[in-house]
């Protein structure tokens, strides 16, 4: 007779891999814009993420040492080694979905070495600013879970939707093989990549800015 130990089998089905932090979807995205107001630190924060789709600990070190003069934004993640750029103040293509939101919160920031200080104008350290970021997304009536780094996934998702090549969500992720940009964009809603740019909103919660670039692109 075989012993079956049925407490060890359900610990392992407990403890089953899962995907990682929860990615922020455009209803997570407007909620938190709609309870930070510009001007505050999580604010700027969160629009510095959305816009560069760096890691919190890649975001506290931002500067604007890093900008081209055309607002090309090139730094290395800490994570991986690995170069990133992103259209911090240039257009950037449809498929990025780039707000003003950003501009609108650093002109109302002093002057810093880096983009994201304390209130005192200290750099922020990693670990801190995270626990930081994810108070202010619970404050913002968030799921629990939902950390900065779903930012990033939440992007990925959103590029992947609106049909941006690999290699240029690569580029911007700062990702260095197809494998980890799909991993990363897994969330992407399947259907709105079948049905195409314009009519991928259709069947979403709300656009990232309420106006979506690529379904009104031309009217």
């Amino acid at each position: 007779m075989i012993d079956i130990n049925i407490a060890m089998q359900v610990a392992m089905r407990e403890t089953e891999k899962t995907d990682g932090f929860a990615p922020w979807t455009r209803q997570d995205f407007a909620d938190f814009r709609a309870f930070w107001p510009v001007g505050s630190k999580e604010r700027l924060a969160f629009e510095l993420m959305y816009r560069t789709c760096a890691a919190i600990a890649d975001t506290c070190n931002l500067s604007p040492t890093m900008l081209s003069e055309d607002g090309w934004l090139t730094y290395t993640r800490q994570k991986s080694k690995s170069m990133a750029v992103s259209p911090l103040f240039a257009g950037g293509p449809d498929w990025f979905e780039a707000t003003d939101d950003l501009r609108a919160c650093l002109d109302k920031e002093p002057a810093n070495l880096v983009f994201l200080t304390t209130m005192h104008g200290k750099a922020r350290s990693a670990k801190s600013a995270s626990q930081w970021f994810s108070k202010a997304a619970t404050s913002a009536g968030l799921d629990v879970g939902k950390a900065a780094h779903g930012i990033r996934r939440g992007r990925a998702a959103m590029f992947k939707e609106n049909g941006a090549p690999s290699d240029k969500r690569m580029a911007i992720l700062g990702h260095e093989t197809e494998a980890e940009a799909t991993r990363y964009s897994k969330s992407a809603d399947l259907r709105k990549i079948i049905e195409g740019t314009e009519n991928f909103q259709h069947f979403e919660q709300l656009p990232t800015s309420h106006v979506n670039p690529l379904k009104h692109k031309g009217n």
